[in-house]
């Protein structure tokens, strides 16, 4: 497993952080400028309908690759916590969280990118349902200390902004 290049939580958390951010960013344009394009009846879309079964199953499918993303994060958060060395161990958890909202992200694209084509409110309101259950995931200190369960010390050189062996 490939170390990251951090010092201490600060610099840690930042990464996390601006890794969360840049995702959950990157599909909002598109949405925004189609949403308020289509409000004011100036945004004609690709498709001009779209079939029912696509109105169901698309849901389903992005659902269901969030559903895979806590899954996986969640059985591989299950090795994080086995792990002795602090650094090991945020490494570590910095690449199952990157998994995860990269799965989370394409859940997020697909929606954007069907909006973007048809301009069908539903996956105006599934891109939303997205963003909010991918704005739960925003990485914090006490979401990585929980999610770890770190023992004392390591939440103490984590709290302390101490130098991370």
């Amino acid at each position: 497993m490939k170390e990251l290049n951090f010092k201490n939580a600060s610099e840690y958390l930042s990464k996390l952080r601006s890794t969360f951010y840049i995702m959950v960013g990157f599909p909002l344009p598109v949405f925004l400028y189609v949403y308020f394009a289509s409000r004011e009846n100036n945004y004609s879309p690709v498709l001009k309908a779209i079939p029912d079964y696509l109105l169901v199953s698309i849901p389903v499918v992005c659902f269901g690759m969030a559903a895979f993303a806590y899954i996986a994060f969640f059985r591989k958060l299950k090795v994080s916590r086995t792990i002795s060395d602090l650094r090991e161990k945020l490494t570590h958890y910095y690449t199952i969280s990157l998994n995860k909202f990269i799965w989370l992200e394409v859940a997020s694209v697909v929606n954007v990118l069907i909006y973007f084509l048809s301009g069908n409110i539903v996956f105006a309101g599934l891109y939303i349902a997205m963003l909010i259950l991918f704005a739960m995931n925003n990485p914090n200190y006490f979401s990585v200390v929980g999610d770890l369960r770190l023992s004392k010390t390591e939440k103490e050189i984590m709290k302390q902004n101490m130098t991370i062996p």
